[in-house]
């Protein structure tokens, strides 16, 4: 199993962080309230995926969908 590392930055717009030696730079395009818009750049042989935040049964109840 794959050992994963993780830690919080504190960035401002225009701000970028480097992942996988340059592999990726993510840049911070844009802050508003709780929302953060990104940039991502990579070679196209690198994938980027959304990972969406797991929502509880009575979350998923309100929104009138399975649990």
């Amino acid at each position: 199993m794959n050992e994963r590392r993780a830690f919080t930055l504190n960035l401002a717009v225009g701000d970028s962080v480097s992942v996988d030696r340059g592999r990726v730079i993510v840049t911070v395009k844009e802050r508003s309230g709780k929302s953060v818009a990104l940039s991502f750049s990579a070679d196209k042989d690198v994938p980027i995926n959304r990972v969406t935040k797991v929502t509880t049964g009575a979350a998923q109840a309100r929104k009138g969908l399975p649990a």
